[in-house]
């Protein structure tokens, strides 16, 4: 098979590979469409401490079922799927006791095993699920970077009546608009970028603020009567406005931190205790996509407005330079490896 593999620091080249395998209960995928994600472009720029070159990255992946090994009673041959990104060790206690969102060696597919920036790539079955009918494989594809927006929002247990803040108009920030939405709460977004603010518009928020030319506190108010938002969602990432979320959040808030910071993070620990604040971390997105799927398949997204971009595998290397040259600007890239579909 031919790959997408990543050789070096800004480097990927073309090259010809074994098809894995599948191992007992896992199922071999061809590979329709890959996602770029952020984190694929940071091994890009400055390689993965889990994934050394040379090395396949990718998991925002949609494909066929090529071959099983092992039976099924839920997928054959040919069936269009997506997976999760992260395969389960099945021995810890979290695994034992069936939190799956726990396992203490949890490994990524992209990220510590091979991944989909590849024509195959062999994908435990436990991890698949069915595409409706009405999606397409490249809307498919989109489906991951949902879950983790979904993931987010059900951690905070988002729902009817909650006012919801959105730090942060990137690709999982605009997710998170039509997740909370989709959960019956109102999204407020912000952001600086007016290009980001401009696409975010298309998704059709309770409330867009644009942090370069208004008050942040001061439009939470006028949105909210006054009363703030009772759920934060940090997408951001950014080391300052981590920080202002603490700031930012009233009494009882649900802040749910879904942005990678690389710097250490200075929080007011009175604020967090006076406030009775409730912090959730959210890593990947367990358990979330039998129900982006059915929102997806319900129409409820505005999935075709998060994709700007599509680039054929052996075009990979210029994808990602476009990526990271248009970061701010574009939207989300993609990667075609089955020129059928």
């Amino acid at each position: 098979m031919k790959a997408a593999v990543s050789t070096g620091i800004r480097s990927i080249q073309i090259k010809e590979m074994e098809t894995p395998v599948p191992g007992k209960n896992e199922a071999l995928i061809r590979v329709d469409y890959c996602g770029i994600c952020g984190s694929d472009l940071h091994g890009f720029l400055c390689g993965d401490p889990f994934a050394p070159f040379p090395h396949v990255f990718g998991h925002e992946g949609s494909g066929t079922i090529a071959a099983i090994n092992g039976e099924s009673e839920d997928f054959a041959v040919g069936d269009r799927v997506v997976f999760e990104t992260t395969k389960r060790c099945g021995k810890c206690k979290a695994c034992r006791e069936n939190r799956i969102g726990d396992c203490s060696d949890i490994k990524l597919i992209g990220g510590h095993l091979p991944g989909a920036f590849a024509e195959y790539v062999a994908i435990p079955l436990e991890l698949l699920y069915h595409v409706p009918e009405n999606i397409s494989q490249k809307t498919a594809a989109l489906c991951e970077p949902y879950t983790i927006s979904a993931r987010g929002c059900a951690k905070a247990e988002v729902g009817a009546g909650d006012r919801v803040l959105i730090l942060g108009a990137g690709t999982i920030a605009l997710c998170a608009v039509d997740v909370v939405k989709a959960r019956g709460a109102k999204a407020f977004i912000a952001a600086r970028n007016p290009i980001r603010l401009e696409r975010a518009r298309r998704f059709e928020p309770d409330g867009i603020i644009d942090t370069a030319s208004e008050d942040l506190r001061q439009r939470i108010d006028e949105l909210t009567g006054g009363d703030g938002c009772s759920v934060i969602l940090e997408c951001t990432g950014a080391k300052n406005i981590i920080e202002e979320t603490y700031e930012l959040a009233v009494r009882a808030t649900r802040i749910v931190m879904i942005g990678m910071c690389p710097e250490d993070v200075s929080v007011s620990h009175f604020n967090v205790i006076n406030k009775e604040l409730k912090v959730f971390g959210t890593q990947n997105s367990y358990g979330q996509f039998p129900w982006v799927l059915e929102k997806m398949e319900q129409g409820l997204f505005h999935e075709e407005e998060l994709l700007s971009d599509v680039y054929e595998y052996t075009e990979a290397q210029e994808a990602f330079e476009f990526a990271v040259s248009n970061a701010g600007k574009c939207g989300k890239v993609m990667l075609r490896f089955n020129p059928d579909a």
